[in-house]
Formats: C-alpha cells, sequence, structure tokens
C-alpha cells in the first residue's frame, strides 16, 4: 500500500493525539486481528450481557466478596477489566454486543471515570496508558479503532482482515 492510500485511510482524531481508522460492518471478533498481545490490558467499558430490556436469569454476587445467587435480572451493565490474553479466550461471547473497550500498558485506576465530554480525556487516558481504542455500536454496524501509535495501524493494514474492512 501506498502513503497516499495510507494517509486516505488512517485519520488523526479530533484533538490530533490519536490516529484512527473506521471499519466497515463488522463484529467485535475483529479485534483479534486488531489487539496487540504484547499490550496486557484491557478494558471493557459498560459492557450489557443482555442488550434487550427484558428479564433473563443470572448468578450474581449482590455484594462485594458476596456468594452468587439465582436471580431474574435486566439493565445489567458493567465495567470490566482483565489481561488481554484472557480477553482473546473469552471474544466471542462478545461477538454480538455493542462493545467500547481500551487497550492499556497498566491498569486502569479505579478512580477514573470516563467521560466522552471531557475534551481532555484522550490525554488522560494516554498519560493512564492509554494503546487503542475501539468502538462497536452493534453487530453489523461500522466500528472505530483509534490508537496512539500510527505505525500500528500502517502494520494493521498490511492484514488482509483488516484492509478488507476499513474505509
Amino acid at each position: 500500500m501506498n502513503k497516499k492510500e495510507t494517509d486516505r485511510l488512517i485519520v488523526k482524531s479530533n484533538d490530533g493525539l490519536l490516529y484512527c481508522l473506521r471499519f466497515g460492518c463488522c463484529d467485535a471478533t475483529i479485534l483479534q486481528y486488531v489487539l496487540n498481545i504484547n499490550i496486557p490490558y484491557i478494558f471493557v467499558s459498560s459492557h450489557w450481557p443482555n442488550r434487550y430490556l427484558e428479564w433473563w436469569n443470572a448468578s450474581i454476587p449482590l455484594s462485594v466478596g458476596g456468594k452468587n445467587y439465582p436471580v431474574s435480572v435486566r439493565n445489567l451493565g458493567f465495567d470490566i477489566q482483565m489481561k488481554t490474553k484472557e480477553f482473546l479466550e473469552v471474544l466471542p461471547e462478545f461477538k454480538s454486543s455493542t462493545i467500547s473497550i481500551l487497550q492499556l500498558n497498566k491498569p486502569l485506576p479505579g478512580s477514573l471515570v470516563l467521560n466522552s465530554e471531557n475534551k481532555s480525556m484522550n490525554h488522560i487516558l494516554i498519560q493512564n496508558g492509554l494503546f487503542l481504542k475501539f468502538y462497536l455500536p452493534h453487530e453489523g454496524e461500522v466500528a472505530l479503532l483509534c490508537c496512539t501509535e500510527r505505525n500500528y495501524l500502517e502494520e494493521l493494514l498490511q492484514k488482509k482482515e483488516i484492509f478488507d474492512l476499513v474505509y
């Protein structure tokens, strides 16, 4: 791929801190080709196991350290932080989910609240070890991947699985 084509596909974020690629229709399993196995942490923001507003059965703790109880739940959402390798092992569970992830060089502090309205959020995340961000509204929708390193995105574009989806 020539520089002109690469420059067309890789664009800077509005704040100029990240380099981004737009993906055509995909699902979360594209992350198997996107994530850098050498970057140790994944943070999944606001994961909803059931995207529909309905009651479903789950076994969950009712307090920190409490035992799990079989209950009917709805609107169950939470943040998840795990090792990249572990995330890749459970990736198929996220196939049909809305997914917003960060890949980081260190765990995200418990006190850091993500706020997309904060114009300094990318700067704050970079200070906290951000390597890449990925957002997919729902399965079969377009996705956005942003990274702190342009050369990593250039490497990704060499993969057929990636190149065939970007626009």
